[in-house]
C-alpha cells in the first residue's frame, strides 16, 4: 500500500474516533460531519492507491467513489448519498437553528454505521488493489 494511502486511511480512522467521542459527548451534528469526513478520506485513500496521484479536490462521496473505482454497487451508491447529506448541515447553522439542533443521537449513530460500512467496503477494495 502506498504511503499516501496509509496517511489518508489513518486520518479517516481518526475521524471515526472523533465521531464516537462526539456522540459520547452529545455533539451529534459534528459527529455526523466527522462520519462523512471519514468516508471522504477513505475514498480519497482508495483513489490514491488506484491512480497513484493526489485525489481530486471534491467532497461528494458518490463522485469520489466514481473517480476511484468507476461504478460502485447500487447499495453502496445509496449509502454514500445518505451519508453525504451531512457534509454541510452537520457543521453550519441554518437560519435560527444551530447545526446541533438538527441532529439527535440516533442520527449521529446512523451516520457512524454508514461510515463504518463505507470504510469496510473501501478497505476491501484496497486489499484487492495491492
Amino acid at each position: 500500500m502506498r504511503r499516501a494511502t496509509e496517511m489518508w486511511m489513518r486520518d479517516a480512522q481518526d475521524d471515526v474516533i472523533a465521531c464516537r467521542a462526539l456522540i459520547g459527548a452529545g455533539v451529534f451534528g459534528r459527529a455526523a460531519f466527522c462520519a462523512q469526513q471519514a468516508a471522504e478520506k477513505a475514498l480519497k485513500a482508495l483513489y490514491v492507491e488506484v491512480h497513484g496521484e493526489p485525489p481530486p479536490q471534491v467532497h461528494g462521496l458518490g463522485a469520489l467513489a466514481q473517480y476511484a473505482v468507476g461504478e460502485a454497487p447500487e447499495a453502496m451508491v445509496d449509502l454514500l448519498a445518505q451519508l453525504d447529506r451531512h457534509y454541510a448541515p452537520g457543521r453550519y447553522p441554518s437560519g435560527l437553528e444551530a447545526a446541533s439542533d438538527r441532529y439527535g443521537k440516533a442520527d449521529a449513530k446512523e451516520a457512524l454505521e454508514q461510515c463504518c460500512a463505507i470504510l469496510q467496503w473501501t478497505a476491501a477494495r484496497l486489499r484487492g488493489s495491492g
